[in-house]
């Protein structure tokens, strides 16, 4: 037996290009509404008179709170990559804890040089057919079996979760943006006619979205697979997200008949069957860690399907963003724990 480890490691110089990555995303325009913004309130909140000072203290309190809430959310998605970073940074100050967050992932590798074809011919050679022509099964050569070995790559998880907090912060910027120019709002009816009548920019929207459920179906099944299947765990991950996708779609059509129904039935009965046993031989069950994180990430998984296949074209926008903010906040949730924790002392 053989096996290779290669170490990749997230360094500090990475949070300097996601600090100019999220820059460029926002723009002048935006901190000077923001700056316009908080003179606004100031300029509302300066009357300290007996005569108006419970009145407006009152308003301005009012005003906080109602949109404490939202903000606070846009700016913890806005802001999951320099979290992320952060707490990153600050766990190397903690030297008496073992913050150390990677996933080591294997590929099987075969020497077949111990290998012959029956009636002459070495794996890997150029005769492999037999003197009538035929070909042959090979067998074992020289009583030597072949050796098997893996090459393994042990990687912070920093660069797994990374682009999908990345993902996140352009998503939440974009759907801001279109709030913003009044594309996107409360009453918009989330139906097959949300990307006509000069709503374009909510596809995109929408991609941003789709590549946010693709990083977050990477993260978490490379952490609750075993080492050995990481190519089985990204194309798992690549055919989740397609799955996923396609009721995330369908949110803006409606079952016309009986018939439409249960053929969206039959066909999402069939793509479980397909992919739940095929999760299960690759999950890793020794840890309580892949366990709960399978919990998690089928919890957000059954949300997001559920959720906007109910819509059937009759949900408006903000229930769709609520729903999908939601799910976001909790994967965000679950990467700040895991970073800030520690993922090997968990296992």
């Amino acid at each position: 037996m053989y096996c290779g480890v290669m170490e990749i490691t997230f360094h500090d110089n990475y949070l300097l290009a996601i600090v100019i990555f999220l820059l460029v995303l926002c723009n002048v325009r935006t901190c000077c509404e923001c700056l316009r913004e908080l003179v606004r309130v100031c300029e509302e909140c300066k009357c300290l008179t007996p005569e108006c000072l419970g009145f407006r203290l009152h308003v301005c309190l009012q005003d906080f709170l109602r949109g404490f809430v939202r903000r606070g959310l846009i700016l913890f998605c806005f802001l999951q990559p320099v979290t992320l970073a952060l707490i990153s940074m600050g766990n190397q100050w903690r030297k008496d804890v073992n913050t150390a967050s990677t996933v080591i992932l294997c590929v099987p590798q075969t020497n077949f040089s111990a290998l012959e074809y029956k009636g002459g011919g070495v794996v890997g050679g150029s005769e492999y057919k037999s003197e009538d022509g035929s070909y042959n099964y090979f067998v074992v050569g020289g009583g030597n079996g072949p050796s098997f070995g893996s090459e393994c790559m042990e990687i912070d998880y920093l660069l797994l979760c990374m682009p999908h907090a990345l993902a996140v912060s352009v998503s939440t910027l974009i759907w801001l943006r279109l709030i913003g120019d009044g594309v996107l709002y409360e009453s918009l009816t989330w139906d097959d006619a949300v990307y006509s009548c000069g709503n374009g920019a909510i596809f995109l929207y929408d991609l941003s979205y789709y590549f946010e459920i693709l990083c977050m179906n990477a993260f978490f099944i490379f952490l609750t697979v075993q080492p050995v299947h990481g190519w089985a765990a990204y194309y798992l991950s690549v055919g989740l997200s397609l799955v996923v996708l396609y009721f995330v779609n369908m949110a803006r059509y409606r079952a016309e008949t009986q018939l439409d129904a249960m053929a969206g039935m039959v066909v999402s009965t069939v793509m479980a069957l397909i992919m739940i046993p095929f999760f299960l031989d690759l999950l890793e069950t020794q840890t309580n860690l892949a366990t709960a994180m399978m919990l998690i990430h089928m919890f957000c998984v059954m949300i997001i399907v559920c959720g906007h296949y109910l819509a059937a074209a009759e949900a408006t926008a903000s229930y769709v963003l609520s729903l999908r903010v939601f799910v976001t906040v909790c994967t965000c949730v679950v990467n700040i724990v895991l970073v800030g924790y520690g993922v090997n002392r968990m296992r």
